[in-house]
């Protein structure tokens, strides 16, 4: 045969059509687990938005919250200062008389008053230590969502 043979030109172009339909079908193979990655990458990251938009619609709900029992709180202070002065008031007017007649018709005043105060105050307490505990869940609840949303 000639230099290069012609059988051997035949055994060399058999071994070079292999390499090529086997570096094919890696390749091709190559391209399907890319595919896979990608599409898992994909639903992982729309997990993760969805997620995050879960966590940043409810971290605006607890700011919601939180300025509510803000606001409540500051109204229930609000009334305790006004029950105060009322109070304070009352127990000038009945230090300052003097006559049993004014004295008889002010003491059932101060007591109504008293009892009003302590009736109101007790609830005012009750609401503002409500409030705090409410504060403070939220408090936490955004703390959670801020580090759920520093590791995404």
């Amino acid at each position: 045969m000639d230099s290069n043979g012609g059988h051997y030109s035949g055994i060399s172009s058999r071994s070079s059509r292999k390499r090529r339909s086997s570096h094919q079908s890696n390749s091709s193979s190559d391209r399907r687990g890319f595919q896979a990655d990608s599409q898992r990458l994909e639903e992982n990251f729309n997990r993760m938005r969805a997620e995050f938009q879960a966590i940043k619609t409810e971290n605006q709900d607890l700011k919601s919250k939180v300025r509510n029992l803000q606001e409540e709180q500051g109204r229930l202070h609000s009334q305790n200062r006004e029950l105060e002065s009322r109070i304070r008031q009352v127990e000038q007017r009945s230090t300052s008389t003097n006559s049993d007649a004014s004295h008889s018709t002010t003491i059932p005043d101060l007591d109504q008053l008293a009892k009003e105060f302590d009736e109101r105050f007790y609830l005012a307490e009750s609401n503002n230590k409500e409030c705090i505990e409410r504060i403070d869940s939220c408090q936490q609840n955004f703390a959670k969502i801020s580090h759920k949303t520093e590791t995404i």
